[in-house]
């Protein structure tokens, strides 16, 4: 099943969507991210392409074990994939996981923490710590009879799924956040697309109505909640190429939905100006998130940051950079200085590949000015 739209899926991260247009009627917003048949889309999506981001995952426990952050906020965080939340946990380190998508991040988290050694024996990333920190992060934790054993006396392999355990439920920690990363922008757009587009009765109208929807949405601020200068290590891992799809895509489904497909003779003007549209709407989410990821990070902190710099075309046996990446590089440039101390160049550059769709991914350690 793919739940992922457009680059997205390449970029692999947790089903940004995608079907969440189940039908050709108008959706709201919150109907739009919720996936059909979540738990099990998740898990599909996290055994299918866990495997394709353990490069990516190794690069962020190298940056851990590097820094020592004492706090960690997991930005676009979806199922886990490309987080190594066990390393994170070992490491004693804070965490908050946000992500818009309802469940995911519950998912990744459930996903995440069981593994197995080659003898088949279960290990679970909580258990190992003990006691004391344990219970804060699974209700059902009951500390273990036998001092051996990785897993608590709760322990139940969840039918079907052995990378999970029948039993978790989560506790006071992690802090997960259901909450939009662009500080709040994407969501204003997203909800003011119905009212805007209600009685638009062509293509023309609904580029120009959602244009001012745009314009408007850069006035709303809605911040995480996390702290101003509070986190050790930030990451956004694979999410700011996506800006370039969403919330464009819901709003040019919703518009299909109310003034219909265009016809063969329209189909230019459209594609010209959803161009349009769609790069305002990417600059303006990076632009966003990058200062949220400023806001939250600590003075002597830092960002991992990963995202697509090259994809390949089957279709025309071609490699093309990412048209947001460079607009991507610029913005950051403005805001943060780069670290290549802690993260050498030749330690920052992985090819990954999702469905036979390979990309080359660079990873960048941004510093506050």
């Amino acid at each position: 099943m793919d739940m992922r739209s457009g680059k997205a899926m390449r970029s692999g991260k947790a089903m940004r969507s995608g079907k969440a247009m189940r039908s050709g009627k108008a959706m709201s917003r919150d109907d739009y991210l919720t996936v059909p048949n979540a738990e099990r889309a998740y898990h599909a999506y996290h055994t299918d392409c866990r495997q394709a981001y353990d490069g990516l995952r190794r690069v962020i426990v190298t940056l851990v074990r590097r820094t020592r952050p004492g706090t960690a906020a997991c930005l676009g965080a979806g199922v886990l994939n490309d987080i190594p939340y066990g390393e994170l946990i070992a490491q004693g380190v804070h965490i908050h996981l946000v992500d818009w998508l309802p469940g995911a991040i519950d998912s990744g988290i459930r996903q995440a923490i069981i593994s197995r050694d080659e003898a088949g024996l279960p290990a679970c990333a909580y258990c190992v710590l003990g006691n004391e920190n344990a219970g804060n992060y699974c209700r059902q934790y009951r500390c273990p009879t036998d001092p051996s054993a990785l897993v608590c006396e709760r322990f139940r392999p969840a039918p079907g799924e052995s990378a999970a355990c029948e039993s978790f439920e989560r506790g006071a920690w992690p802090n997960v956040l259901e909450r939009d990363i662009t500080a709040g922008y994407a969501t204003a757009f997203g909800h003011g697309i119905p009212a805007a587009l209600h009685d638009a009765g062509t293509w023309k109208q609904a580029f120009r109505r959602a244009r001012n929807v745009a314009r408007q949405a850069r006035r709303s601020r809605a911040p995480l909640a996390i702290a101003d200068g509070s986190v050790d290590l930030v990451t956004t891992s694979m999410v700011m190429s996506q800006f370039d799809w969403e919330p464009y895509k819901y709003f040019s489904r919703h518009a299909a939905a109310i003034v219909g497909r265009p016809g063969a003779r329209q189909e230019n003007a459209p594609q010209k100006a959803g161009e349009s549209l769609r790069f305002e709407l990417a600059l303006s989410q990076i632009e966003r998130h990058c200062d949220e990821i400023a806001r939250i990070m600590a003075p002597d902190g830092c960002c991992f940051a990963a995202f697509e710099l090259f994809q390949f075309d089957k279709n025309i046996g071609r490699w093309f950079l990412v048209r947001e990446t460079h607009k991507a590089l610029g913005i950051l440039a403005e805001r943060f200085s780069f670290d290549y101390e802690v993260l050498a160049p030749d330690e920052a550059v992985l090819r990954i590949e999702i469905n036979g769709a390979p990309s080359v991914v660079q990873s960048f350690v941004l510093r506050h000015k």
